[in-house]
């Protein structure tokens, strides 16, 4: 939580009021969870929980439709870049558990690898495999 309000005070002094939308969907993106370059489960879903206490927690495509209405600042989706394994392994439990959605974007050319684009400042990661699991060996 220290985090988070770094972020909003780091955000507040550089000035977002003025550059942030003032109404609309908010959106949530994560790359990864467990590792020291994602977030804890722990907080994950201490985040999860907090989102869903202050907002409804939507797919993303349910999010860009309500652009324009007023509903659409009380809603937030969850989105994961990359499609790496500790989404399935990870993100996909603790979000059934409090029956939310999230948005996985997957590297098309990159089904069963690892993250290659990361090479030499962060540590490699598998990607899910074409049936949602952890390539084979």
């Amino acid at each position: 939580m220290r985090f988070a309000r770094a972020l909003s005070s780091g955000l507040a002094l550089a000035g977002a009021a003025r550059w942030a939308p003032p109404r609309g969907p908010l959106i949530v993106l994560y790359h990864g969870l467990g590792r020291r370059d994602g977030i804890s489960e722990r907080d994950f879903a201490a985040q999860l929980d907090l989102l869903s206490s202050r907002r409804r927690v939507v797919p993303l495509r349910e999010a860009l439709e309500s652009l324009g209405e007023a509903e659409s600042q009380e809603l937030t989706s969850i989105t994961f870049d990359d499609g790496y394994v500790d989404f399935a392994e990870l993100a996909v439990p603790a979000l059934q558990a409090r029956g939310l959605h999230a948005t996985l974007f997957v590297p098309a050319a990159c089904i069963g690898g690892i993250n290659e684009w990361d090479r030499g400042y962060a540590e490699d990661r598998r990607i899910l495999d074409a049936v949602g699991g952890a390539p084979r060996r």
